[in-house]
This record gives C-alpha cells, structure tokens and sequence, in this order.
C-alpha cells in the first residue's frame, strides 16, 4: 500500500509538471489573429463569398435557363404536332394515336432515364431536406447525374404529365453546387471558410 502511494503521488506530481509546463507555453505563444475578424476581415468575408457565389449562380441560372429554353422547345413541338394531326384529313382516329405514340415515346424516355439513374427519380425537395438533415446519400450528388436529370424533366413535362419543374430545379441547382464545390480551387476556399 505504501508502494501504491508513492506512485500515486509521483503520478499526481508528474501531472502537475505537466499542466505547468503547458500553462507557461500558452502564456508565451503569441495569439492567432484570425484574418476574418475585424473590418477589414468583414471585407474579405465578402470577396471570399462572393468569388464562390457569382461563378456558381451564372452556372445555376444557365442551366436553369437552357431548361426553359428545352421545356418551351418540346412544348411548342408538340402543339405544333397536334395541330397538324387535328388539321389532317387522315382518318381522326389514327392521328391522335400518333400524338399519343409521341407522348408516349417520351414518357417511355423519361421513365428508362429513371431507370439508368436511379437517382433522378422524385422531384428532389425531400432528398436534399435529408441530406441537409446528415443522411448519408453518397450517389445522389454525382455530377454525370445532371444531363439524366435535365433529359428525364424535359421529357415528363412536355409529355405533358402534371409535373413541375420547381422541384427539379433544386435538386439540379444542388448538383450543380456539388459538381462546383469538387472543383479543387473552389474545395480549397470553401475549406478555408468553414473555419471562420
């Protein structure tokens, strides 16, 4: 018992040595001067942000745009195409099984779409609320995902199915935001900021 005492003690002093020795180095280190702090740190927050932000919007906006500019396509292509069956002379029935052939062909696509990426299925909403919430979804955000997901949504809404382009949008403009952040430039700044 004695022996045990004596190591105890000699453990409890090695500790004290420790801590004091720890507390001189503290006190003797020069303080970090976090460089986004102050008013000048305000300003470089900002230019930061902003070298990440602007490039990674005109990327969202142009995709969002060149979506449109599909969806107004197949739209107008298929309402040109029912106008020129509804205004044919060939037997009425046999027109708009040719108009229902191309809306189906398209539904067709956008469903063997779904089936080549599995991950373009929904609207999107839920599954980035649940990759926001921590769930771990490792193939959801791949980049080669994005032209799948563009083809699949031109192809259901100019079916003509009751389908929204809202939805898709978040989920293209997160696999934009993802597909940017891998950027190793972009990476690098973006690790540098977690860490305000």
């Amino acid at each position: 018992s004695k022996r045990f005492a004596k190591g105890l003690e000699a453990r409890k002093e090695k500790e004290r040595k420790r801590k004091k020795k720890a507390a001189v180095e503290r006190k003797s280190k020069p303080k970090k001067i976090n460089e986004f702090t102050g008013p000048r740190g305000f300003f470089r927050t900002i230019v930061k942000s902003s070298m990440f932000i602007i490039p990674l919007l005109l990327l969202i906006s142009i995709s969002m745009a060149g979506l449109a500019i599909g969806l107004e396509l197949i739209t107008q292509y298929s309402a040109e195409l029912l106008v020129i069956i509804s205004n044919s002379t060939v037997f009425i029935g046999v027109n708009y099984l040719l108009f229902l052939v191309w809306m189906s062909g398209m539904i067709a696509l956008s469903v063997g779409l779904s089936w080549i990426f599995p991950a373009i299925v929904g609207s999107g909403v839920p599954e980035m609320r649940s990759i926001l919430s921590g769930v771990y979804m490792p193939n959801y955000l791949r980049p080669k995902i994005l032209p799948g997901k563009i083809a699949a949504v031109m192809c259901a809404i100019g079916s003509g199915l009751w389908v929204g382009k809202e939805g898709p949008a978040i989920h293209l403009s997160c696999l934009i935001a993802s597909a940017f952040m891998s950027i190793p430039f972009w990476r690098h700044s973006i690790g540098k900021f977690k860490t305000i």
